[in-house]
């Protein structure tokens, strides 16, 4: 968004008064699903502790990862759950701020990143977007097409 967006972004910034967040480039984790590069991801994710926020067909992700924490959301129009979200991840964590949280919701993954990280500093949040799809069986992009897991 940041290359087709700039000053609108950046004004949004300024207005919202998050210069102080720490942005990270996302497009590493939808990269490791093209490049089929994922391997390091899993495994760096396999020695914390994470709390999963995403639709119910995520279930895979609280099985196979160190899931310490599933919070189900719909699939669609997660926006008037953000509230419970970070009321939820906030009670899974109880004070251990050593969790990673794995977000999957859509553009209100953005809205609970800003709150907890307000919140919590120490928390390591992470918009996945649709990066659980594929490995939940489910191939929502065009590029997941052929993926071999």
């Amino acid at each position: 968004a940041m290359r087709l967006f700039p000053d609108e972004i950046k004004e949004w910034i300024e207005a919202a008064q998050c210069w102080d967040l720490e942005w990270v480039d996302a497009d590493l984790i939808h990269r490791s699903l093209r490049k089929a590069t994922w391997e390091p991801i899993l495994d760096a994710l396999s020695h914390r502790k994470m709390v999963h926020v995403g639709p119910p067909f995520h279930i895979w992700v609280a099985k196979q990862m160190n899931v310490v924490g599933f919070v189900e959301v719909p699939e669609k129009d997660a926006f008037h759950d953000v509230g419970r979200v970070v009321g939820e991840v906030e009670s899974v964590i109880d004070g251990n701020e050593t969790h990673v949280i794995s977000l999957s919701m859509g553009p209100s993954s953005n809205i609970v990143i800003d709150r907890l990280a307000r919140s919590h500093p120490s928390l390591t949040l992470i918009d996945f977007g649709a990066f659980w799809d594929p490995f939940c069986g489910r191939y929502s992009r065009t590029y997941m097409e052929g993926l071999q897991l």
